[in-house]
């Protein structure tokens, strides 16, 4: 069988096995990531979808539960706003 990275030829050790080392396995790993991202940049540059990790709750001082206190609840929303410079 030849390694799906390099082309050597190697006998695997397993039958799912497609790279000849833990090396060539990485580097295959490490471009298979680098190739998504690369797409999923041009696509958000090119507005065909939206990057959604910026508007995950949990990235600003608010949350998703709602807190007990209005006083404390009011003050996170003012934070917030004055954060993204509403």
């Amino acid at each position: 069988m030849s390694c799906g990275w390099c082309g050597t030829t190697f006998i695997p050790q397993h039958p799912h096995q497609k790279y000849c080392s833990k090396k060539c396995s990485r580097n295959m790993h490490r471009e298979q990531k680098n190739r998504y991202a690369r797409q999923r940049y041009r696509r958000i540059r090119n507005k065909e979808i939206i990057d959604t990790k910026v508007f995950k709750p949990g990235t600003s001082n608010l949350t998703e539960n709602r807190l007990p206190d209005d006083t404390k609840e009011f003050e996170r929303v003012r934070r917030e706003k004055r954060r993204l410079k509403l």
